[in-house]
């Protein structure tokens, strides 16, 4: 299943091959993601974010994108750039990350 990522808000644009085969376990895995791996992922020290980096952490295979080459592609979306502000939106809903004391997260809209 294809997901479109969108890293910081625009900063670099990626298309996910996940190994996920249906919308329930891709949610059901962004719902176990402990928040500092986002964190970790999206601010690495002492390298720079690429395919690489979050093939190794979140599986599948994934490729960089221009903005212009994502549409149509996929009809998941990911935003990563913290935990905080970091969300899924999959079938209709936005899934963000399981915080401490946020009564906010895995909301469906």
């Amino acid at each position: 299943m294809n997901i479109i990522v969108e890293e910081e808000y625009g900063y670099k644009y990626y298309m996910w091959k996940s190994p996920f085969s249906n919308n329930q376990d891709l949610i059901n895995w962004w719902n176990e993601i402990n928040p500092n791996t986002i964190h970790e992922i999206v601010f690495p020290s002492g390298r720079d974010t690429g395919p690489d980096l979050y093939q190794s952490a979140f599986g599948g295979r994934w490729s960089l994108r221009d903005v212009e080459d994502i549409h149509g592609q996929g009809i998941n979306w990911m935003h990563i750039h913290t935990p905080e502000d970091s969300y899924l939106e999959i079938d209709g809903g936005r899934y963000f990350m399981k915080m401490e004391n946020n009564n906010e997260h895995s909301t469906s809209s």
